[in-house]
């Protein structure tokens, strides 16, 4: 029992830090993705679109839980969890995305990941997959968006000045707030960040250039709030950091290979769906 307690204290605490720090993530955004248009051009709707983005990707996460439960007759949607995935699909899409889109791509993340849970056992994450439908949808006009790496460009990644970034100051603010309150399986980020680190400095001889692919794509926070979450991470700690180095490595192979332009979610859901067969080799029943 005394277990039992203790885990859904830490589920418990781990629900209000991630929840406090979408909370500093959202506050960022707005400012950077509503005030800051709004300053320039005085055109209300600049103001007002990360709110529609939010409310609409949160209302139609709720909507489409609520119309799968009553289907398949469960219960387990109708909460903050319900909503969750549409709330941060709607903050983090591009500024861009028709609104047909946005919703689109909740409603078939919300479909599949459940299907797939329902039918296989498998936690596909359906916010990395809303996230992806949505970038490819838009991948035309993501690709002009894609910064190429400079100096100037690096010091507007540090400083959150271009699309997908946020910055350096608000992302240290919350790597030292998951790390220090334990809230997460730090070490799959660190291997995800030495990882892409090493190897594109590696690459280049530039530690400018290392710095810049870690910063660009919202790598970071896929990384830190996303992926080390207990659902969908290794089961056995022991594989966690080596877990983390693979995501960087498949990152950049799909980054420097293909025209995608969300490397990381693509490794973020390749790592997801392989996620069953890591614990059935890794996992050791005591």
């Amino acid at each position: 029992m005394s277990n039992y307690i203790h885990t859904f204290l830490t589920a418990k605490k781990q629900r209000v830090i991630l929840l406090f720090t979408i909370v500093i993530i959202a506050n960022y955004l707005f400012y950077k993705n509503g005030v800051i248009p709004y300053q320039h051009s005085q055109n209300l709707n600049d103001l007002l679109n990360p709110l529609i983005f939010i409310i609409i990707g949160t209302m139609t996460s709720y909507i489409t839980n609520l119309i799968f439960d009553l289907i398949f007759k469960e219960k387990n949607y109708l909460t903050l969890k319900g909503i969750f995935s549409g709330l941060l699909i709607g903050l983090l899409a591009p500024s861009y995305t028709p609104i047909t889109f946005l919703i689109f791509g909740i409603l078939m993340s919300i479909i599949i990941s459940r299907l797939l849970s329902i039918l296989w056992d498998i936690n596909l994450n359906p916010l990395l997959l809303g996230l992806l439908i949505i970038v490819l949808m838009t991948h035309s006009i993501t690709l002009s968006n894609i910064p190429i790496y400079s100096k100037e460009t690096l010091i507007n990644a540090i400083e959150g000045n271009i699309p997908n970034t946020i910055n350096i100051i608000i992302y240290i603010s919350i790597i030292i707030l998951l790390l220090s309150t334990k809230a997460i399986k730090w070490k799959i980020s660190i291997g995800y960040i030495l990882s892409i680190f090493l190897i594109t400095s590696i690459l280049k001889l530039d530690l400018g250039y290392g710095l810049f692919n870690i910063l660009i794509d919202n790598s970071l926070i896929y990384i830190f709030l996303v992926a080390p979450y207990s659902k969908y991470s290794p089961i056995n700690d022991k594989y966690t950091f080596l877990y983390g180095i693979c995501l960087g490595i498949i990152t950049i192979l799909i980054r420097f290979n293909t025209s995608i332009t969300t490397s990381s979610l693509v490794a973020l859901c390749i790592m997801n769906l392989l996620l069953p067969l890591i614990d059935r080799l890794t996992y050791k029943h005591i």
